[in-house]
């Protein structure tokens, strides 16, 4: 019934609640042993409390508390990139949606003030 690819696509109706129970019957770190050992790449399927409490992520201190624009402390995600001459520096938080709008368009791109304010009427930027 589930010997080819087919009959199992045939019959998935009855197959998914017949693994599903097997699988709920062990472990996560169970079935990624039995997986791993007939070379299966595989890994579990995390929580966010587990990622965090993963010892390579408190290790590597991928997780970081930074200010907000409101002066709040926040933790966000580090970068995996860690270079030893030139370390990345967590001195804010991430910029609000539009936050540098107006000055990446007077600055960098020129827009005038007037054409700014047009942008922001016509609701093409906010």
């Amino acid at each position: 019934m589930y010997g080819t690819n087919e009959n199992r696509v045939i019959n998935r109706a009855t197959l998914i609640p017949l693994l599903a129970t097997i699988l709920a019957g062990r472990s996560s770190h169970f079935w990624v042993e039995q997986l791993e050992q007939v070379k299966v790449p595989c890994g579990p399927v995390n929580s966010l409390e587990q990622v965090f409490a993963h010892p390579q992520i408190q290790h590597r201190q991928m997780v970081r508390e930074v200010t907000d624009n409101d002066g709040n402390k926040i933790k966000t995600v580090a970068s995996p990139i860690n270079l030893s001459a030139t370390p990345l520096q967590y001195n804010s938080a991430s910029p609000d949606l539009g936050q540098h709008s107006k000055q990446i368009l007077a600055e960098v791109l020129n827009y005038s003030d007037t054409d700014i304010s047009d942008l922001f009427k016509r609701n093409i930027i906010s």
